[in-house]
């Protein structure tokens, strides 16, 4: 699978100015890996990483328990990576970690049905750190034993605040090429019950593919879509209802600006 993961990166890499170390996209592998199901339900199809540098790559995160012995310890700007929005876990600091909240509120939603804001609480920067970094771990066993798992669409980082935007052309292409030339085998290795992708670019570039993949398959609008609250929490809620019946995913098609 690794011969797939690196002839793909080198079929994208012309199509960006600025791509990221093949060493970065194999680690974001091995870290997507380490958290796979052993029996994969749900997939949730997210459109990419955020695009991380060598010099990141090499910052090492320190987490030796807690669920997670033996979890890569290089860090990535991956929600599988535990030091991404965790600077305490590094040996030193990155400058700017945020982290990326939005998708540890839908790994939660997937887990337990969401009331209100408040149910995110010890997700919230003002919690205890180890306290955090606890609830984290046992989302993410939790998804484990669910058979839920995080995939991205594109192999590759499409996401960085220091360089241009990707143009649409050039962004649907990228996704085409990780879904011919790795993506789809991977899906058919997980052989999943449902797909839901995450954002409406996602599905507008692969429903033809996805159509052809054979299982049920629905689109939510991303995380940081602008949205009133309501609709944010019905959205949670769809997370729920598929993460506990994969095969729901096909109801949902209606997305802004998607069509099915």
């Amino acid at each position: 699978m690794n011969d797939r993961l690196r002839k793909t990166y080198d079929d994208i890499r012309p199509l960006l100015n600025t791509p990221e170390p093949f060493p970065v996209v194999e680690t974001v592998e091995l870290h997507r890996q380490y958290w796979r199901p052993p029996t994969t339900k749900l997939v949730l199809l997210a459109e990419s990483h955020v695009r991380t540098t060598e010099d990141e790559l090499q910052r090492e995160v320190r987490v030796i328990s807690g669920g997670c012995f033996g979890a890569p310890s290089a860090y990535v700007r991956l929600v599988y990576c535990l030091g991404y929005g965790e600077n305490h876990l590094l040996e030193s600091p990155i400058t700017p970690n945020s982290g990326t909240v939005q998708f540890w509120k839908i790994f939660y939603s997937c887990l337990h049905p969401i009331t209100s804001a408040n149910d995110f609480s010890l997700l919230k920067k003002q919690t205890e750190p180890a306290a955090r970094v606890k609830t984290k771990i046992d989302i993410l066993t939790g998804l484990q034993a669910k058979g839920v798992w995080l995939l991205d669409a594109s192999i590759v980082g499409l996401y960085d605040r220091q360089i241009q935007k990707i143009d649409q052309t050039t962004c649907r292409a990228i996704l085409l090429a990780s879904w011919t030339g790795y993506l789809r085998y991977v899906l058919q290795s997980a052989d999943p019950q449902g797909i839901l992708c995450i954002g409406c670019g996602v599905a507008t570039a692969l429903q033809g593919e996805l159509s052809r993949f054979g299982v049920p398959w629905g689109v939510v609008p991303q995380p940081q879509a602008r949205l009133a609250t309501a609709e944010h929490d019905a959205i949670f809620n769809i997370y729920y209802q598929v993460a506990n019946d994969p095969s729901k995913a096909g109801g949902f098609r209606k997305c802004k600006n998607f069509l099915q």
